[in-house]
């Protein structure tokens, strides 16, 4: 027999399988101090390239033709470069989107089998074992 009742799981299947993911013990979560200083930290980072962009916006505010398909425009130096680095960015994340989906996709599935195969296990240590013939 194995020691705990029916329906119940062991602490070891409990932090092991906790809604599919893995539980790690010795790695505790920030205090909410540390969650401050992180977000301070991720405020200045940010707040710090936009005055760079901004710098380099009133630095760069010469006029460039730029020439597509359909025509030309006038527009600044600066803008141009936000904009190709803004359709680069989002080029980049469609294109990521092929490799990510699939393995999410997999991933749910695993999970699905997963928890399909814990049932099956606590179903198995319900049934009574027979003393003998």
């Amino acid at each position: 027999m194995t020691g705990f009742s029916v329906g119940e799981k062991s602490r070891h299947e409990t932090l092991l399988f906790d809604k599919g993911r893995q539980y790690t013990d010795n790695l505790p979560g920030l205090s909410p101090k540390g969650e401050l200083m992180l977000r301070l930290i991720r405020f200045l980072f940010l707040f710090l390239i936009l005055l760079i962009g901004l710098a380099f916006t009133v630095k760069n505010d010469q006029l460039v033709e730029l020439n597509y398909f359909l025509g030309t425009i006038e527009i600044s130096v600066s803008l141009l470069l936000i904009l190709g680095m803004f359709v680069g960015s989002i080029l980049g994340v469609l294109s990521s989107m092929f490799a990510i989906l699939p393995l999410k996709r997999e991933v749910s599935r695993l999970r699905h089998q997963t928890s399909i195969k814990e049932q099956e296990i606590m179903n198995l240590r319900a049934i009574p074992i027979k003393d003998g013939p």
